[in-house]
């Protein structure tokens, strides 16, 4: 779901890593299989938003994204966020532990769910049926 609705970024305060849906429920299971992050409604979007900013919570979402990103411009972003993270220091030290980013090497398959987290994200799939159209 990050790939298709979450955002990764760094801003004065810190790091946020973000999903957003329309469907708590999904969140919740997120939430729930990570054992961290917090949920928030955003009566103005009508969205439901999953959200990790603690240091070491982001350093765990550094991880579990390290090496799974499909979609070029999510590593491009992985890539930049990894850097200001390493070298940005918290209360005056750099964190202890630092990041190596691996190589840009992960495509979906039919055995994980990388097709349904994106799909949820960002939709649904369709297939438009016309009526009298004739199939050759």
């Amino acid at each position: 779901m990050f790939e298709g609705n979450g955002t990764l970024v760094t801003s004065i305060k810190g790091f946020s890593f973000i999903i957003y849906s329309i469907h708590k429920p999904t969140l919740q299971k997120i939430k729930e299989v990570l054992g961290f992050g917090n949920i928030y409604f955003d009566k103005k979007s009508e969205k439901w938003s999953y959200r990790v900013e603690t240091r070491y919570e982001i350093y765990l979402i550094l991880l579990i994204l390290n090496g799974n990103l499909v979609l070029n411009h999510r590593y491009l972003n992985f890539i930049s966020i990894v850097k200001e993270f390493n070298n940005r220091p918290f209360k005056g030290k750099i964190f202890f532990k630092q990041i190596y980013v691996l190589e840009y090497s992960s495509l979906p398959t039919l055995n994980d769910g990388w097709i349904s987290g994106f799909s949820e994200a960002e939709g649904h799939f369709g297939l438009p049926i016309e009526l009298g159209r004739k199939f050759i």
